[in-house]
Parts: C-alpha cells; sequence; structure tokens
C-alpha cells in the first residue's frame, strides 16, 4: 500500500514524542466507498453557469484521522496553516488521476499525431 510522508516546515511536540513529518497511507476500498467517505472535492456549479472544484474540510479531515501512520492524528492538532495545509493537499494527491504516462498500454501502435500505424 502507497504511503506519502509531508515534511513539516518546523518540529512539532505531540502526545507521541517529538516529529518533523506526517505519514500517510493510501485510503481503501472500503474508506472510500463502504464507509462512505467519497472523493474529498467536489466539481459544483458556480453562479455564471462554469464548474468549481471544491475542497471538502470534513472529508479530508476524515482522511487525516483514518490515514495517518506516524505520527497519529491526535498528535496532530497543533500543525501551523502551512504544515496543516500540506497535510491536506497530501490527501488530496491520493485521489489525483495518473498522468497519462502511467495508464495501461493496449497492444497497438499510433504515429505521433494519433492515427494507428500497420503491424508489419
Amino acid at each position: 500500500m502507497e504511503k506519502v510522508t509531508v515534511k513539516l516546515s518546523r518540529s512539532y511536540q505531540g502526545h507521541d514524542g517529538t516529529f518533523d513529518s506526517v505519514t500517510l497511507r493510501e485510503p481503501t476500498y472500503k474508506e472510500i466507498f463502504i464507509d462512505g467517505l467519497g472523493e474529498p472535492q467536489q466539481w459544483q456549479p458556480a453562479p455564471d453557469g462554469s464548474n468549481v472544484l471544491i475542497t471538502l474540510p470534513d472529508v479530508v479531515d476524515d482522511y487525516v484521522r483514518k490515514l495517518a501512520v506516524t505520527p497519529t492524528a491526535d498528535n496532530l492538532s497543533t500543525l501551523g496553516v502551512r504544515d496543516a495545509l500540506a497535510v491536506g493537499r497530501a490527501v488530496l494527491s491520493f485521489f489525483q488521476e495518473l498522468p497519462a504516462r502511467e495508464t495501461p498500454r493496449t497492444g497497438s501502435s499510433s504515429a505521433s499525431d494519433g492515427t494507428q500505424v500497420a503491424s508489419s
């Protein structure tokens, strides 16, 4: 299971001692779908008809509470704003789409303009 470590801007004193980084594990299917946490961001319509990506702080917090490996989430309440936002961005990073280079490859080939190349 993937883990992400966030290096903090300074050291903090928590219930379990001093720490200067936070490690989060990857969320599971159960947490996302069965437990109903869902995704921590949603596209919502704006008054002008465009769509706006909204981050749901309560969902981000629910994930931090479940995903924090070291230190545990009960040690994170005194994080400063910069570090708190960095931990939140780490949660969001688990839900980012894979770059095109990481998508599964198919057996077909194409030219640089996207047209199919005949196989020999």
